[in-house]
Parts: C-alpha cells; sequence; structure tokens
C-alpha cells in the first residue's frame, strides 16, 4: 500500500514563516505495513536540499497519526518566495527496505 502525503496541523499551503508557531507540528498518518522497530525519518527539502528534521522508532506504544515537530527555525531561515517540501521514509527494519511517502509543498512567504 502507497504512503500517504503528510498533514500540517493547520490548512494553509501559503505559509507567512513570520507567524509559524516555535513548533510547526506535522502529522504522519497511519502506515498499515509498519512493524515494531521500523523508522520514519521526516525530511524539509528547501533549495533542493534535504534536512532531517525528525526520526522515530516504531514501538508497541507508537501511535498514529504520528507528530513530528518541525522548528521554526527550519523555514525561517530569511528565504521567501519559495517552495518548502515535506515527506517522510518509511524504513522496514527487517530488510532496510524504504518507501517514500508523496511530497506536501509548502510556498513560503
Amino acid at each position: 500500500m502507497p504512503l500517504r502525503t503528510p498533514m500540517l496541523n493547520h490548512n494553509y499551503l501559503l505559509v507567512q514563516t513570520s507567524s509559524l508557531p516555535d513548533l510547526v507540528l506535522v502529522e504522519v498518518p497511519k502506515i498499515e505495513h509498519a512493524e515494531l522497530n521500523d523508522q520514519i525519518e521526516f525530511f524539509v527539502r528547501i533549495n533542493d536540499r534535504d534536512q532531517l528534521v525528525n526520526r522515530i522508532v516504531i514501538t508497541a506504544d507508537t501511535t498514529f497519526p504520528l507528530v513530528c515537530p518541525i522548528p521554526k527555525e527550519v523555514f525561517s531561515e530569511d528565504i521567501k518566495f519559495i517552495t518548502a517540501e515535506l515527506y517522510y521514509l518509511h524504513i522496514r527494519s527487517q530488510d532496510g527496505n524504504m518507501d517514500r511517502s508523496p511530497m506536501l509543498t509548502l510556498l513560503l512567504i
């Protein structure tokens, strides 16, 4: 089953960086085939540079949707009128294979 697009804690795809909270909360929807010890790595891509912003190991206590906090600074490095793309990887512990989610694209203003 393909991965689903990450979700922001608001519905805006046009993002005014100066008004972002200190932590931007992004949700990773339920991954049907996730197993114990699998990893979820969350990335933000700005200017073709991928930045790992969160890594979560699936445990017995993990609940979905996963909430990944991203520091505001990731989005507000004096960059304006540029896109930020958010995505995550599901890395299977059994074989190291990974699936990549579709990108959520934001316009930073």
